[in-house]
């Protein structure tokens, strides 16, 4: 059995956060019963936000860039891959992420979109024929640690951040 990694806690930036929909939480949650999907799920969301733009998706192989996320997921007698198709199908097969199949210049791509209104107009497109492929529209996101940030870098250096050294440090930013 692997020891477990003791997490350092969550920084107090906001600006390193994510919204995730409260229907998540509400009817989602407690029906998911494997670790992959919801890894999958949890996962889209992040990928989605950072991705920004108008059209907010996420190509199988963008998973699979990620070594912390691939090594993270459960296989069992498969491999990787396999093991994230069939998170990647559960999800979509439960209604929180939408499938598409975009045809680019060389080749036939899949994109898997949450399903937000955004995600559904998006597939409305592409059913219609009308969502084109853009090259901009694989615009690369970082994966990796977050950049450093005031409140990460005291907490790392100096000492464990209070509420009062936090807005203390907003100013400086916002001066600074």
């Amino acid at each position: 059995m692997q020891a477990i990694k003791a997490f350092s806690g969550f920084s107090g930036d906001t600006r390193s956060s994510i919204p995730v929909p409260g229907e998540f939480f509400h009817e989602v949650l407690a029906d998911i019963r494997d670790l992959n999907e919801l890894k999958v799920i949890l996962y889209t969301i992040w990928f989605t936000h950072r991705r920004g733009g108008a059209v907010r998706y996420i190509c199988e192989s963008d998973f699979l860039k990620d070594q912390k996320f691939i090594e993270g997921i459960v296989c069992g007698d498969s491999t990787p891959q396999q093991a994230l198709a069939a998170a990647l199908a559960q999800a979509v097969k439960r209604g929180v992420l939408l499938r598409g199949l975009v045809q680019t210049d060389t080749r036939e791509m899949e994109l898997f979109f949450l399903n937000t209104p955004l995600g559904r107009a998006a597939m409305e497109a592409i059913q219609a024929g009308k969502w084109r492929f853009s090259a901009d529209a694989e615009m690369a996101v970082e994966i990796g640690e977050e950049p450093p940030n005031i409140y990460r870098l005291y907490e790392q250096h100096i000492a464990p951040l209070t509420p009062m050294m936090a807005e203390t440090l907003r100013e400086a930013e916002s001066v600074y």
